[in-house]
């Protein structure tokens, strides 16, 4: 239970309630003032619970509960929330008290940085799309973007305290703490590239450069694949020049750039299926490019003319003369075809009917293309 001071009123901070009957109530003594509940701190089995907290509530949690995971729990129901309904229409306006509760982890320097770093992330673009019964892939995105934004440009200063305070110039370590870093770092300079692309850009170039562990130089590339910069060029045919001999971290060089916030970002694949180190007969490569691309890139898979989904069943047909089970997997992204809105659902139903059509189709795809439409 936590007091309006955000302390915790209860004298042992964490209560355990045994629940043995359908209906149960509990009575705390001494509590002066009204509190906002901490629910199930520290439980490991998985429940759902329902509720009836308030979005007030929920921000206070963000803010201030002592439990890190129900302080993400609460920051991502709350934005979950949020997202959603600035999706479905709602007037794009954050809240005082949500600029309030970021503002508390951005500057928090006693949580754990994990645990901070997963309270100031968003919910995925594909986790809020599997809560809407018809999925707005424009909404989502549009919505996600704009939030970010907001929380970048107000906390532009304190952002970029937080990733300079978490930038680790030492030798790599796998610790607990040197992880979180690492990861808060991320997250802040991904905020500030919603706020500010250019300065990111700088920040994504100069860590590039400096880095010394492929954490920090992943983090970088991600910031940069978004952009059309010279920075980025410098940076992916830097990288590709001293890890093209080893076949995984290769496969990361491909899927950083599926992966690109970029509305040319097909063309991008397509052109990227001629390079000389691409190959449709490797399942780990194909995965990277055009699997990262389908499952990673929601915003420019189901770009409206229907180009990421050719690219998707042209690739599908090619491998189903050489890796049939392979193909078949590679279909998950359309599989839902039928929770998305008329256009992006009958440019899919055309590609899916358009793979059962080829002659030689193998029994593993026919039997997921085939499911998909029935």
């Amino acid at each position: 239970l936590l007091g309006k001071s955000g302390k915790d009123l209860l004298p042992e901070k964490t209560r355990v309630l045994q629940l043995k009957e359908k209906q149960q109530s509990f009575t705390f003594d001494n509590i002066a003032e009204k509190p906002v509940p901490s629910l199930l701190r520290g439980f490991s089995a998985p429940v759902k619970l329902t509720s009836d907290q308030t979005e007030d509530d929920l921000l206070f949690l963000m803010a201030h509960d002592s439990d890190g995971f129900n302080r993400w729990d609460a920051g991502q129901t709350y934005l979950q929330r949020l997202v959603l309904g600035f999706a479905a229409g709602k007037e794009k306006k954050l809240p005082a008290a949500c600029m309030e509760a970021f503002g508390k982890l951005i500057t928090d320097t006693k949580a754990d940085r994990a645990l901070l770093a997963k309270a100031l992330a968003l919910p995925s673009e594909t986790y809020l799309a599997q809560l809407m019964d018809v999925v707005d892939v424009d909404g989502i995105y549009s919505a996600r973007k704009f939030v970010m934004a907001e929380i970048g440009k107000k906390y532009q200063k304190e952002l970029k305290e937080l990733y300079h305070a978490n930038a680790d110039d030492g030798p790599y370590s796998p610790s607990p703490l040197a992880v979180g870093k690492r990861r808060l770092k991320t997250i802040a300079l991904r905020y500030l590239q919603e706020a500010n692309g250019a300065e990111a850009v700088a920040l994504a170039a100069t860590q590039y450069k400096s880095a010394k562990n492929m954490t920090d130089k992943v983090a970088a590339l991600a910031v940069l694949t978004d952009t059309q910069s010279s920075e980025r060029q410098a940076a992916f045919e830097d990288f590709y020049r001293h890890w093209k001999a080893d076949p995984l971290v290769l496969d990361k060089w491909f899927s950083l750039q599926a992966i690109a916030d970029r509305q040319d970002a097909v063309e991008m694949v397509t052109q990227l299926t001629s390079h000389p180190d691409f190959t449709y007969k490797n399942p780990n490569r194909l995965r990277s490019l055009v699997g990262s691309f389908a499952a990673g890139n929601q915003k420019w898979f189901h770009r409206k003319d229907g180009a990421g989904y050719r690219l998707l069943a042209d690739t599908i047909i090619k491998v189903n003369a050489i890796n049939p089970s392979t193909a078949a997997r590679l279909l998950t992204p359309m599989r839902q075809w039928k929770r998305y809105d008329a256009v992006r659902k009958g440019l899919m139903e055309n590609e899916l009917k358009r793979i059962l059509s080829e002659k030689d189709i193998s029994n593993d795809v026919y039997e997921i293309a085939s499911k998909s439409l029935s």
